[in-house]
């Protein structure tokens, strides 16, 4: 990833991020260079200062950190909490449930059935495949391996 210096108490994105809290990271184990990013916050208000982009939730990087593309397709405008690859599909959670891609973020879908409308906090497979949603309030969800 690379740095960028920036005066004493501001912050400083990298190229094509918001300005941003990062809540969720998820590196490629086939090849380090590749990464996507979950943001927090909301990306059309509340934009930290006139140079911030100011869009977009999820980004990718093939590049490992020097530019990054908006995945966020149709994702909704909440927060994101974390990121996760499950059986070829990138998987967000958000404060609104988890989300689906199978076309690398162009379209989003509600994931699984049953999940409350819930801020979920953390994503992790077991060792069956099948995914675990922390959320906040409502326990651990398991959502069963398609």
């Amino acid at each position: 990833m690379t740095s960028q210096s920036a005066p004493a108490g501001e912050a400083c994105a990298a190229s094509g991020l918001p300005n941003r809290y990062i809540s969720g990271v998820r590196i490629d184990t086939g090849n380090p260079s590749h990464a996507y990013l979950a943001l927090s916050g909301y990306s059309r208000r509340w934009m930290i200062g006139a140079d911030d982009p100011g869009v977009g939730h999820v980004f990718e990087t093939t590049s490992g950190g020097s530019s990054w593309v908006d995945r966020s397709g149709t994702l909704p405008d909440v927060p994101m909490d974390d990121i996760a690859f499950e059986h070829g599909n990138l998987v967000v959670a958000t404060d609104f449930g988890v989300f689906s891609s199978a076309d690398n973020g162009t379209t989003w879908f509600r994931y699984g059935s049953g999940l409350p409308n819930v801020v979920v906090d953390q994503l992790t497979l077991d060792p069956n495949g099948n995914l675990i949603a922390a959320t906040h309030g409502r326990g651990l969800w398991t959502i069963a391996a398609p």
